[in-house]
């Protein structure tokens, strides 16, 4: 770490304010638009009495909203910069979350979850990641890593202060505080820090994309559609299966906290494999891990698997940037990956709505069992990226 750090202090000086501010953001964004669903959700089946497959489709909408709006984010930071579009998603954030909390109907909580798709395409990783790229390509492994690492404490921090507010004032005040106090915290970093633009690229998301980036959709889809259903659904399946409701928020923290330790070992000696490898062996770990949750209620147990379960993805979230790098030149590198995300985004939706419903019908050992082996699958397709066809540049 202390080698990462010179690397980055050698850097430019807006690559430095750019990775302080990006990371401060990205804690702030992914615990209010992504892990607070996952505390409020079985609130929100209670009062005012949504069934969770109807709760989990609005996060459902969220993602795939999100994904769709990836190729518009890549040309407006294009057109007008990442200042301007990430502060634009804070004031979004505000409209979206303020509608989310006021909800009175499941028509009303689906348009805020659309606006919440929005907000979350122009201020989650997919931007930051291209500011990042596009500031220093030399230096954005270690770039990335620090700010997902920062995004990987999110759960660590909102999960417990969301489940605090929940219990204090309800599902909708927490979620209008977090949402309020949040996008002005984002808002005014994105201001003061963001520069007004970045390097050359390409702003049009519409190029066709090479063969080798078409073999990336495969392993990336399967293993963003069971990591977002594990992300959104392990509180809930935990307290299904008799587990605490504190002891289940506490395995989502846990894995918060091994997303950080898995990018910190990214950034380091071990990030020097193939990241193709690397991605496939963290897949499997992650598969290993959401399966040991179905066989063990103990909170000691639970909190190893929650934690093995975070650095596994962790790791990978790192990973899937570093390896579209191989396929695509710089300039294009916000287009390509505006259509990988765009690509994914349908997984990433289907995801929760797939796993919750498996769990209505067929119960959670089966719902879970398809996301153990969609992850299983996610790592042989990472594995015949270099192995079989080999068309790593």
């Amino acid at each position: 770490m202390p080698a990462a750090v010179d690397t980055l202090r050698s850097g430019p000086p807006e690559l430095r304010r750019a990775v302080v501010a990006l990371s401060l953001t990205q804690l702030v964004s992914w615990g209010v638009l992504y892990y607070a669903f996952a505390v409020v959700a079985p609130a929100m089946a209670r009062e005012p009495g949504w069934s969770i497959t109807t709760v989990g489709a609005a996060f459902s909408l969220g993602v795939l909203v999100s994904g769709l709006s990836a190729p518009a984010v890549a040309t407006l930071l294009g057109r007008f910069g990442p200042r301007a579009v990430m502060t634009a998603g804070a004031v979004l954030t505000i409209v979206a979350t303020t509608l989310w909390a006021s909800a009175p109907s499941l028509l009303m909580l689906y348009l805020a979850w659309a606006l919440i798709g929005a907000a979350m395409a122009a201020t989650l990783y997919e931007p930051a990641i291209v500011v990042l790229t596009l500031l220093d390509s030399v230096r954005m492994r270690r770039a990335i890593a620090y700010v997902t690492v920062a995004g990987g404490l999110a759960s660590t921090v909102f999960v417990p202060l969301t489940s605090a507010l929940v219990a204090a004032f309800g599902w909708r005040v927490a979620v209008a505080v977090l949402g309020g106090g949040g996008a002005v915290i984002t808002g005014m970093l994105y201001v003061w820090c963001l520069p007004q633009r970045v390097g050359e690229q390409t702003s049009k998301p519409s190029s066709q994309p090479t063969t080798s980036t078409r073999r990336l959709r495969l392993p990336y889809m399967l293993e963003q559609a069971s990591g977002v259903a594990v992300t959104a659904l392990v509180v809930t399946m935990l307290i299904a299966r008799g587990v605490d409701p504190y002891v289940a928020g506490l395995v989502l923290a846990a894995s918060g906290v091994g997303k950080v330790v898995g990018r910190l070992l990214i950034s380091g000696r071990v990030g020097r494999a193939s990241p193709e490898m690397l991605a496939s062996v963290a897949a499997v770990s992650q598969a290993l891990a959401v399966t040991a949750m179905l066989v063990t209620a103990s909170a000691p147990w639970l909190l190893i698997a929650g934690f093995a379960s975070g650095a596994a993805a962790g790791t990978v979230s790192v990973l899937r940037p570093v390896i579209l790098s191989g396929y695509v030149p710089l300039h294009a590198f916000a287009s390509a990956s505006a259509r990988m995300q765009m690509w994914t985004t349908f997984a990433r939706a289907a995801g929760p709505l797939v796993v919750a419903g498996t769990a209505s019908y067929a119960g959670w050992v089966w719902a879970w069992t398809v996301v153990a082996g969609g992850l299983v699958a996610a790592a042989v397709a990472y594995a015949a990226l270099k192995s079989i066809y080999g068309c790593r540049a």
